[in-house]
């Protein structure tokens, strides 16, 4: 389960210790075979703690952002009708689920001191497996 892999990431007893938005893009690179280079891997550090500033979920700005990577047309989003939409699937369901997808309002609900955001890494997690399964992107 590919939500399994994230929190493999993200939980330092597993020997990662990565941040919410660096275990996303490292489970959704082996997962869904994205052939991602280490330049993007650096870009997703500063998602981490709602950037640094308790704002956007990093989890979910790294999770949108494989969704950028499959599902963009000619690397432009003004070209990528199907991206946004999926992205807008993706906060609505997120929303739904967890409630607003502010940082410090997650870890006020969610957060635990040993497990972290377990509960909004593993649902961006879902969702992310859920709308990619139910859209699968077009082989090039």
């Amino acid at each position: 389960m590919f939500k399994d892999l994230v929190w493999k990431y993200y939980y330092k007893a597993n020997g990662y210790n990565y941040s919410c938005s660096e275990a996303m893009i490292h489970a959704s690179n082996d997962y869904f075979h994205l052939d991602l280079s280490e330049d993007v891997f650096r870009l997703v550090c500063a998602y981490s703690g709602g950037a640094g500033h308790d704002e956007m979920c990093g989890a979910l700005a790294s999770a949108i952002g494989v969704l950028s990577v499959l599902y963009s047309v000619n690397q432009r989003a003004h070209d990528s009708a199907r991206m946004k939409e999926l992205r807008n699937e993706f906060f609505a369901r997120f929303d739904s689920r967890m409630g607003p997808y502010r940082c410090l309002e997650l870890k006020k609900r969610y957060a635990d001191p040993v497990r972290k955001c377990e509960t909004v890494v593993c649902a961006c997690a879902d969702i992310l497996e859920e709308i990619l399964r139910e859209n699968p992107p077009e082989e090039d």
